[in-house]
């Protein structure tokens, strides 16, 4: 888990979290409306995010960009660096979500096993990532982990 990228989504509730390694004791700071970072309570780094009304705001382009200015950092690592915002595409037919720094379709993906991906750019840096079934997957309220390779270059 502490390695990990969570990503849950509440169907019922419309809310999409992702949290970045361990749970730590935090808070969450609002970016925008029903936008929030969540920040961890010691060390101040930004361990996350989390959508208010998902699917509501995506329902016509399919795409969504959020301000989001801070880098999701993993013991005083920068895992995916900002450019200012994420990007997030979900794609009703294929049941496909990306979330990422970048364009979705910058990159290429590399597969981490059981139909999540990592989204990376030429050096192997780490874009952003993809999961295949997403809806699926989230139908018990279970989150999603995506396991952070440590031996992939971290985009800084």
């Amino acid at each position: 888990m502490k390695n990990t990228l969570r990503i849950y989504y509440d169907g019922e509730g419309d809310l999409l979290e992702v949290i970045l390694g361990k749970p730590t004791s935090g808070y969450f700071d609002m970016l925008d409306d029903g936008v929030f970072q969540r920040l961890d309570e010691k060390t101040k780094e930004t361990r996350g995010f989390s959508i208010l009304s998902l699917k509501k705001r995506i329902e016509d382009s399919m795409s969504l960009d959020i301000p989001f200015s801070a880098d999701l950092v993993l013991d005083k690592r920068v895992v995916m660096k900002s450019d200012g915002q994420i990007h997030i595409h979900y794609d009703v037919e294929s049941d496909l979500l990306e979330i990422g720094t970048t364009d979705c379709s910058k990159g290429s993906l590399v597969d981490l096993g059981n139909g999540i991906f990592e989204r990376t750019d030429g050096a192997g840096n780490i874009l952003g990532f993809a999961i295949f079934s997403f809806e699926k997957r989230t139908q018990h309220f279970k989150p999603i982990n995506v396991p952070i390779q440590r031996k992939r270059k971290i985009l800084a």
